[in-house]
């Protein structure tokens, strides 16, 4: 679904409703789609994949959780939390934001993962 709603420059904002995954916004103090994205460039770095998505889908714990994410990323969305979205005062106006941004985290603007975990 999301190959098609990109070969269609649909963009594309996932909900994720996985209370569990509140403290990724804790841990990393920043939005859940960035805590996210910064987890994944993380990972992808420590175990040497060339790209967010190839990375989702090889490491089997974020491929069972990143569901959201990884929907968002192939299509060239966000990721939201459900609070997230209800903190704001114009839904409608944070979606058409969120689906015209993208990620500026770059693999090598990045410490080593050790360096988070202090």
């Amino acid at each position: 679904a999301t190959r098609m709603a990109r070969k269609q420059k649909a963009r594309i904002v996932a909900i994720n409703f996985r209370e569990d995954q509140k403290h990724w916004v804790r841990l990393l103090k920043r939005p859940y789609h960035d805590a996210v994205d910064l987890a994944v460039t993380l990972r992808m770095k420590k175990e040497g994949f060339h790209d967010p998505i190839e990375t989702v889908l090889g490491v089997p714990a974020f491929r069972e959780t990143f569901g959201a994410y990884l929907v968002a990323k192939v299509a060239n969305g966000r990721s939201y939390l459900p609070e997230e979205i209800l903190k704001e005062e114009s839904v409608l106006g944070e979606f058409l934001a969120a689906c015209q941004s993208r990620s500026r985290l770059q693999p090598e603007a990045l410490g080593k993962p050790e360096d988070y975990l202090r």
